[in-house]
């Protein structure tokens, strides 16, 4: 599979992502693959070592499904007890 091929799975399989988000991951894994390849791996190397685009988009999306469940739970709302002071 050519760096190409492989982006172009990985962004069909991250529909769930906004498109911002999906941008910043194409542009990580394009960056990547270039790094690998500047390395010494050739193309088909560099992709096969990061795995099938499903796989991998699966991996992105359940890690941001479980950031986004911890920001929310950061930013609920805490009701506290206020005492009013008698003078």
């Amino acid at each position: 599979m050519t760096k190409s091929d492989f982006l172009l799975e990985l962004e069909k399989n991250l529909t769930l992502l906004t498109k911002e988000e999906r941008n910043k991951t194409i542009n990580y894994y394009s960056e990547m693959i270039s790094d690998m390849i500047d390395g010494g791996y050739t193309q088909e190397e560099a992709v096969a070592k990061l795995g099938d685009p499903k796989d991998v988009a699966e991996v992105i999306i359940g890690n941001a499904k479980e950031a986004k469940k911890e920001k929310e739970e950061v930013n609920e709302p805490t009701f506290t007890e206020v005492k009013k002071e008698t003078p």
